[in-house]
């Protein structure tokens, strides 16, 4: 009677914490170390596509240019340079008929960890 006593009691406890319902793990977002940079090429008679836009950390003017990526811009004008690490970056412009590519003024950007910067830029009439 003692052993079914032990046995009864040893079942209900293992019942009551095996049907407990355990709480999610909830991992946390990592924080990002990296950013984004996005332009929409844009002239008066639409978007700019296949267009060369290099990324520096060179100021323009600057003699022996280090470009750190280039891309070409798809049919919508579009470009993205992804896992920027944080710091200023210049943004330079070739044409399909340019041998170099272009300061154009076009502009800098300060990225830090977790940003996604950028947008249409307008670069002028008849460029395509």
């Amino acid at each position: 009677m003692k052993n079914l006593i032990y046995f009864l009691v040893f079942a209900l406890a293992v019942f009551t914490f095996s049907s407990c319902e355990q709480a999610p793990v909830i991992t946390p977002e990592p924080t990002p170390t990296t950013g984004s940079l996005s332009f929409t090429i844009e002239c008066s008679d639409g978007p700019v596509a296949d267009a060369e836009i290099a990324l520096s950390t060179d100021e323009p003017g600057s003699q022996d240019i280090v470009y750190l990526a280039t891309k070409t811009t798809d049919r919508e004008g579009a470009v993205t340079f992804s896992e920027l690490e944080p710091g200023a970056y210049y943004w330079f412009i070739k044409f399909k008929n340019s041998q170099e590519f272009v300061d154009m003024g076009l502009g800098s950007y300060e990225i830090e960890a977790g940003d996604k910067m950028g947008g249409p830029v307008f670069i002028g009439r008849n460029c395509n």
